[in-house]
């Protein structure tokens, strides 16, 4: 029979990584729940299970996810091992996932235990790892299990954020017991405001993945550094846009499958670097509209200044002083040409603030920051 984990091994591991009794978003945005089990480990989705777990429930979830690490040790090793040397390989790749290329692994295959307990330590970055990894050692070298059957429990909220501060030390041994098969899965209820695909945490998931994948939508809050978590028109459409590119279904709303395929969904190619500007200023109205504003601008600025011109050559003339005095007198002591110089300055920082928009109107688009 093939050699696994014990349960005892089981809590080991759980104690280095921490259990949550609920769902909740790991530090890349995907829905978790347990040790560490996601939907694309199989059975639960977290996404379709939105309640507390029990530890029995979760342990016996965690037990069928380490299946794959087992194997991996049972193929690593020449050696035959104990039981305590088989739960530490299995946590330490579980941990790495570098059972394979491992020295330790080798020398402990060729018999050199003086140097493959050496070498077990050569696994130490980042330092915060340390201290597993000399429990590790010390129970694959000595049998010495450290946890005593317990591990860290922690609850999440509704939104799916970890509530680290209420966490709490629990015998996981003693209510492993009585722990079957793996629970039914439960119908997921009917989506509600308070649902956690409507969660802000949520939100500001989907937005950071859109705008990674090419669908930018928004500035950042600079109170915060990070999106509104709003689900508003532009989230909307780079939903939208998501959807139809992807072969989801139309929608503008956030559920299940959108978020699995955010998961998988390469970033979107834009056939728009060489667009003409002129083809861009029909699909964007601000980009057609600062057009118009800039070449107002420029023929009010070029009108203004030809005026000025004539106004200042020929305002000494004589023959012109009689047609010219009326407009001065009109606007007082300043001569006529200053006027139109500060109409002409006006309307030229209007044409180079429209052209200035247009500009990026037209390169958003082409980045596909413009949907």
């Amino acid at each position: 029979m093939a050699q696994k984990v014990s349960d005892k091994g089981l809590v080991e591991i759980a104690s280095h990584e921490g259990i949550v009794n609920a769902p909740y978003f790991d530090s890349v945005g995907k829905l978790t729940v347990g040790i560490g089990h996601t939907a694309s480990a199989g059975e639960p989705d977290p996404a379709q299970h939105r309640r507390e777990f029990t530890i029995g429930e979760i342990m016996t979830i965690f037990r069928r996810d380490i299946e794959k690490f087992e194997a991996r040790v049972r193929k690593a090793f020449t050696r035959p091992l104990t039981q305590a040397q088989f739960d530490a390989a299995v946590s330490f790749d579980f941990n790495t996932g570098g059972i394979h290329r491992a020295s330790w692994v080798k020398k402990f295959n060729a018999g050199d235990m003086v140097g493959a307990k050496s070498a077990f330590m050569a696994w130490k970055k980042p330092k915060e790892i340390i201290e597993r990894r000399e429990k590790e050692r010390d129970l694959f070298f000595d049998g010495r299990y450290s946890a005593n059957g317990h591990a860290n429990l922690y609850p999440a909220d509704t939104a799916g954020k970890v509530l680290w501060s209420k966490g709490k030390r629990v015998n996981v041994l003693e209510l492993m017991k009585g722990a079957t098969a793996q629970p039914k899965p439960t119908p997921a209820p009917k989506p509600a405001a308070s649902d956690i695909y409507t969660s802000r945490a949520m939100v500001q998931v989907v937005q950071r993945k859109l705008t990674a994948l090419g669908y930018p939508l928004g500035s950042i809050d600079p109170k915060t550094g990070d999106y509104d978590g709003k689900l508003g028109k532009l989230t909307g459409d780079a939903i939208a846009a998501f959807r139809a590119d992807n072969g989801l279904p139309a929608g503008r709303d956030i559920d299940g499958a959108l978020v699995a395929a955010l998961d998988t969904a390469k970033p979107r190619k834009l056939p728009r670097e060489d667009t003409a500007t002129d083809e861009i200023a029909k699909t964007i109205p601000e980009a057609k509209a600062n057009r118009l504003n800039k070449n107002g601008g420029g023929i009010i600025a070029l009108f203004a200044a030809i005026l000025a011109f004539i106004n200042g050559v020929i305002g000494n003339i004589g023959m012109a002083s009689e047609y010219v005095q009326p407009l001065k007198d009109a606007v007082g002591d300043a001569p006529a040409w200053l006027w139109f110089i500060i109409i002409a300055a006006i309307a030229g920082a209007f044409y180079l603030n429209s052209k200035r928009v247009e500009e990026k109107s037209v390169q958003a688009y082409r980045d596909g920051a413009r949907l």
